[in-house]
């Protein structure tokens, strides 16, 4: 393309994109843009190139208010709200396929007409609760926590499996270690495998927890730039707690494997950093004091921590 009818065009676009400028009206750009093609200025890809761009920048500067939308959308929108709270069905464990559809139809709605303004805020807000109380009529207050994000629910067991299983996982929760104080603490070693190292081992009153500190892959990133907060999941569930052995004969069993908690100190803006966990895995038996040496083997990866004399 020659200088000039780019610079014109580069002229357009401007204009479309400031909304201080009066908008390019659509027959105007059409005539520049099939001038320039009839004299071979612009190919015919080209003149779709510079027709897109300049469309999305006149899209994109249209940054005011959204005009209100008319009170009979907004009652057709609240009468879609009540069938929807009215057939939503209770929430279970193992739901059905249409339960599931159902569900998301129900808080997609309230979503979608919040988004086009068809509900305020504290509409919004009341035809959640609404939705919550129908699914979960257990609740004595079905409100939804304030902020944005996900929570958890409990369900009732509905069934006596579902009982048995609450009873049998009820069990194993009591008989979990508590590991609420901390008799004695050997310190890590410097060496890292895989990405892994072992900060330090602690001994508790009933268990023995092992202390790490993880650097992976890089961290992907989401369409916004951001990075994908499913990667500390991902990350947290690919580590599993090595074997761990002392130089007394002693073997540690894992409680479970998964570690205990974790925390991810990943930065969030886009680029190329790890994803970066901290966290323990917590053994059974309590180490005793005869033993002051631990060996911990993981794949390819060996430590050793021994307690300071």
């Amino acid at each position: 393309m020659d200088d000039a009818p780019l610079a014109y065009l580069e002229r357009l676009l401007r204009r479309a994109s400031n909304p201080d400028d009066s908008p390019v009206e659509g027959a105007y750009l059409e005539g520049a843009l099939l001038a320039y093609e009839r004299i071979g200025a612009l190919s015919r890809s080209e003149t779709d190139s510079w027709r897109a761009r300049i469309a999305s920048a006149a899209i994109e500067r249209d940054t005011g208010p959204e005009p209100p939308l008319p009170e009979a959308a907004r009652a057709a929108g609240a009468q879609y709200l009540e069938q929807l709270v009215a057939g939503a069905p209770r929430l279970r464990r193992h739901p059905t396929p249409d339960e599931r559809a159902a569900d998301a139809e129900c808080s997609s709605a309230v979503e979608a007409l919040h988004a086009v303004g068809a509900l305020d805020d504290q509409e919004q807000t009341e035809w959640t609760r609404r939705l919550l109380a129908a699914q979960a009529p257990w609740l004595d207050d079905p409100a939804p926590p304030p902020g944005e994000g996900p929570w958890a629910i409990s369900i009732p067991p509905e069934t006596p499996e579902e009982a048995a299983e609450d009873a049998a996982f009820d069990a194993a929760w009591a008989a979990r270690p508590k590991a609420e104080t901390t008799r004695r603490v050997v310190t890590g070693s410097p060496e890292r495998h895989g990405g892994l190292a072992m900060i330090a081992l602690a001994v508790h009153e009933d268990a023995t927890s092992l202390h790490f500190h993880f650097v992976g892959e890089p961290v992907p990133v989401d369409t916004s730039g951001r990075h994908s907060r499913s990667s500390f999941t991902d990350t947290l569930d690919e580590l599993v707690p090595p074997a761990l052995r002392d130089d007394d004969g002693g073997v540690y069993e894992p409680v479970d494997q998964h570690p205990i908690s974790a925390s991810s100190h990943s930065p969030e803006s886009a680029g190329d950093a790890r994803q970066v966990v901290i966290g323990e895995w917590l053994y059974t038996p309590a180490a005793p004091d005869e033993a002051t040496s631990f060996n911990i083997e993981q794949g390819d990866g060996h430590w050793t921590l021994t307690a300071s004399s």
